[in-house]
């Protein structure tokens, strides 16, 4: 990221810059050292301080990195390899300079596009770049063939072993045999800017938090890591009661922490869980994790969050935070009694990835007074100010509002969402890809929701929402499949609606607003043969200019006359087809394999206990230790989309979200 700079320090670089390219005065200097690179962040050349164009401002850029007394940062420094060498060094901004006053050769691949450094032997890291939408914003775990992300000792490593059972702080801690007995003596024991390593036994309890963090890693490669040791039991329990279990907080003045790694936790806010004997009704909104302070290169993986007020916080001011990663966790039943309550919160974080965790019953709480669902409870919230964000294969169930709203937009794709009353509110560009979304509720009788997704104008310029399966709402009232949202002056701009299947939804498609601009919506099979809803409700009428409908396939159990609602009239297929000039669409009711399936029907298939709850019960037990492929998101989606798997011939290309072949 670039930060902004003093005259001074422009007018430094230009004279440096102009000095050798129209003058041939000789400055040298070592290039710095980077990472490994990694080839599957997307960027574009040339453009280093991400502002969308390629400018002396970049050349500016890349001699302050060079040469500045101060830190100056450049996030992606494959952008900044103009000519492609693989360094980072005075040539790249001469060969910027001379690409722009003096027509030089051009810059590298890519430009035009976002795209990947396709160089063999890259040498340069890109961290994260925001104007590629989509694309992975970090570089991707090293991980074994389970999944899970592999740590090896270096020769640096110290490795510090605690145990509750086992041990006495008068150990020296360093080997199993001898371990320590408190995790606040083991921390102290930490080494900063080492790999070092606290382990805590696994099937052991503290009644302990984690100290206040303040201590880095050494590199991305080798991250300081908290994680467990032993061949049985359960993740080592910290019971923390209405404290947290770790926290990075300001005020101690501590640089920016980095390459910090914690796994394989049970994080347990106990006093908080109405099941234990030690429950009071809570003060406050503590989280499991709480981190304030800039920290970058972050990763929380395997860990299990349990009823605290927000499971997972992570937030702060200044820069924020870069480059973190939330890995198969498992966060339940956070609520509060009066306030905001979510699994997991992030604001001002750069580079987010959140993958294959399991979100269920957050945001509320049936026996707890006060810890009711309401609009501002949910299971992920990511605050408008962060970027390169990216949610994918989690499993998201029973969110008192919300599974998912990403203020920021990002990637939210190839996700399973079960009873969320909206399944993923989006606010900004990016994807809604692949995601199966069943059995949207109200938040309350007093708040129908039963929405699957919300997509809302804030900088909403390319979104792409296709792929998805949504079906089963199970509102009292009304609900929508689709919603898009375009009420204030910012509106929706570049919108594309394709190849989603929408099934047995009390509403598919609604559209409300005026500050559309170029809103595309084809091949989406639209069928409600339950209940007599609307397929398309359209507040203003459809023009060519900013609406283009193609090739949809509908069908609805209402009256013939009532399939479709334009400016809250309703009309028939064949004047739906007039007023917003669509071009083919069909009227037909599709035939699915299943399209009804529920997780109770699930339970039967694997031959377990057929009820809701086990499910549910079942789901909340995965861990690294305790890994079920029947309760991994690659099964479960596999299984509901085979429901979804066309009996009706459409053609050789057909239209609607694609199915899985699983049974």
């Amino acid at each position: 990221m670039q930060h902004e700079r003093g005259e001074c320090a422009h007018s430094r670089a230009l004279v440096c810059l102009f000095a050798v390219l129209f003058l041939g005065i000789a400055i040298t200097t070592n290039h710095r050292h980077a990472a490994a690179g990694d080839a599957f962040v997307q960027f574009t050349r040339g453009d280093c301080n991400v502002d969308g164009s390629v400018s002396i401002v970049d050349a500016i850029g890349i001699v302050n990195y060079l040469f500045s007394d101060e830190v100056f940062e450049i996030d992606c420094l494959d952008s900044a390899d103009v000519n492609d060498d693989e360094l980072l060094n005075l040539a790249d901004a001469i060969y910027l300079l001379t690409y722009l006053f003096n027509d030089g050769s051009a810059i590298a691949e890519p430009t035009a596009e976002c795209g990947n450094d396709e160089t063999a032997s890259s040498l340069l890291s890109c961290n994260s770049f925001a104007l590629c939408a989509g694309s992975p914003p970090n570089p991707l775990p090293v991980v074994d063939d389970g999944g899970w992300t592999v740590f090896e000792p270096t020769p640096n490593t110290l490795v510090i072993y605690v145990s509750s059972s086992e041990g006495d702080d008068s150990n020296d801690g360093l080997s199993p045999e001898s371990p320590k007995a408190t995790i606040s003596a083991g921390y102290d024991e930490l080494r900063d800017g080492y790999p070092d390593w606290l382990l805590l036994k696994r099937g052991d309890e503290w009644e302990e938090s984690i100290p206040d963090w303040e201590k880095s890693g050494e590199s991305e490669v080798a991250p300081m890591l908290v994680s467990s040791y032993g061949d049985t039991g359960d993740r080592p329990m910290l019971k923390t009661g209405n404290d947290q279990a770790f926290m990075v907080i300001n005020g101690n003045n501590l640089p920016v922490l980095r390459h910090i790694a914690i796994v394989g936790l049970h994080c347990y806010a106990h006093t908080r869980d109405p099941n234990h004997p030690d429950f009071s009704v809570p003060a406050g909104n503590v989280s499991g994790f709480f981190v304030l302070h800039e920290v970058e290169d972050l990763l929380i993986e395997d860990c299990l969050v349990e009823y605290y007020g927000q499971g997972i916080t992570i937030t702060g001011e200044n820069a924020g935070h870069f480059d973190v990663r939330l890995r198969r966790c498992v966060v339940l039943d956070s609520y509060s009694t009066d306030s905001n309550a979510e699994g997991a919160f992030f604001g001002t974080t750069h580079g987010l990835t959140i993958e294959e965790c399991i979100f269920d019953h957050n945001g509320w709480n049936d026996d707890v007074v006060g810890a009711v669902p309401n609009i501002f409870r949910h299971s992920i919230y990511v605050y408008g100010n962060c970027s390169d964000v990216a949610a994918r294969r989690n499993i998201i169930l029973r969110s008192a509002s919300h599974g998912a709203q990403l203020r920021a937009g990002g990637a939210f794709d190839d996700n399973l969402l079960i009873q969320n009353s909206i399944g993923i509110a989006f606010w900004d560009y990016g994807t809604v890809h692949g995601n199966v979304i069943l059995e949207s509720k109200d938040i309350s009788p007093s708040l129908p929701r039963a929405v699957g997704i919300w997509l809302q104008e804030a900088n909403s310029t390319g979104i792409m929402c296709d792929q998805n399966i949504i079906a089963n709402d199970i509102g009292a009232e009304w609900g929508n499949a689709i919603t898009v949202r375009s009420e204030i002056a910012t509106g929706v701009d570049t919108l594309v609606i394709d190849n989603n299947t929408i099934y047995a939804h009390k509403g598919s498609l609604q559209l409300r607003g005026f500050n559309f601009t170029d809103l595309t919506v084809s091949d989406n099979l639209l069928q409600n043969p339950i209940g007599e809803w609307e397929l398309v409700d359209a507040e203003q009428a459809l023009n060519t200019t900013n609406f283009t409908f193609e090739e949809n396939v509908y069908y609805s159990n209402a009256p013939a006359d009532e399939w479709f609602i334009m400016e809250w009239v309703d009309y028939s297929f064949d004047d739906w087809t007039l007023l917003a000039s669509e071009t083919d669409p069909v009227e037909q009711e599709v035939e699915f394999e299943d399209p009804t399936r529920t997780v109770v029907d699930y339970q039967q298939s694997i031959g377990g206990e057929v009820s809701e709850d086990a499910f549910f019960a079942e789901v909340r037990l995965q861990s690294k230790h305790y890994w079920r492929a029947e309760y991994s998101i690659t099964n479960l989606l596999d299984y509901f989309r085979a429901g979804f798997a066309l009996v009706t011939d459409l053609g050789p290309d057909p239209p609607g979200a694609v199915a899985s072949d699983a049974p």
